[in-house]
């Protein structure tokens, strides 16, 4: 018996109330039934391993499971018995696709190392062809430069050479003078005329054979000297 105070009165009520529901839970109400399990958390002795080599289906097994897991057993031996899994069309033509694009992909890119090379190699002979070019240059800077420095030289003796003529004529006669002169080059024999003066050049022209003399007399009017002036 309970005694039960109530809140909204000041009496008090006695009320009987079960024993059972009073006191803990049995071993009895505490143990599980076998039918009341989740889907899947039973034993299944009979799935272990059923895939490997060597196994043997259990007696106790229905016959439809027994089919499947043979079935099962069968299917993964022939796959593993098998070099490669066969592929489907649709994949080998995609598969044959990407291979000859590859295949072309490849193809264009060795006509495109090939035709680097080429222009490389043309690179390559351009800057050799400029490199012998520039020494070709410098070494004609050069050369000029060694003959302007002897046609410097040489005019140096030849102004020497002529002053040394010119001081010998002027001291020689007209006709041992015209001898002299006839056996040098002509244009020489016309510098030298130039320098020992009008008169005396008149006088060794006179001296000298008619050929001789007529072809510097040619030579003077080309440069523009008044001949007659000479005789």
């Amino acid at each position: 018996m309970i005694r039960v105070v109530l809140l909204a009165g000041v009496s008090t009520a006695t009320v009987a109330v079960p024993a059972v529901l009073l006191s803990g839970p049995s071993v009895e109400t505490q143990r599980p039934d076998e039918n009341s399990r989740e889907f899947g958390e039973h034993d299944r002795p009979w799935a272990e391993d059923a895939l490997e080599d060597g196994y043997v289906i259990p007696e106790e097994v229905t016959p439809a499971v027994k089919r499947g897991l043979a079935q099962s057993q069968a299917k993964v031996q022939e796959m593993l018995e098998q070099d490669s899994l066969p592929l489907p069309a649709a994949r080998i033509s995609s598969m044959a696709a990407v291979t000859e694009v590859l295949a072309t992909i490849g193809a264009e890119r060795e006509k495109l190392d090939a035709e680097w090379a080429r222009l490389e190699d043309q690179k390559a002979e351009v800057a050799l062809a400029n490199r012998r070019a520039l020494e070709e240059i410098e070494r004609l800077e050069d050369l000029r430069a060694e003959v302007t420095a002897l046609i410097d030289e040489l005019k140096v003796e030849e102004d020497e050479n002529l002053q040394q003529v010119v001081d010998m004529v002027a001291n020689m006669t007209p006709k041992n003078a015209a001898r002299l002169l006839q056996q040098n080059e002509p244009r020489f024999v016309v510098q030298v005329l130039d320098q020992v003066g009008e008169r005396n050049a008149a006088d060794i022209l006179s001296k000298m054979q008619t050929a001789k003399a007529t072809e510097l007399m040619e030579i003077m009017a080309e440069r523009g000297r008044p001949d007659e002036q000479m005789f």
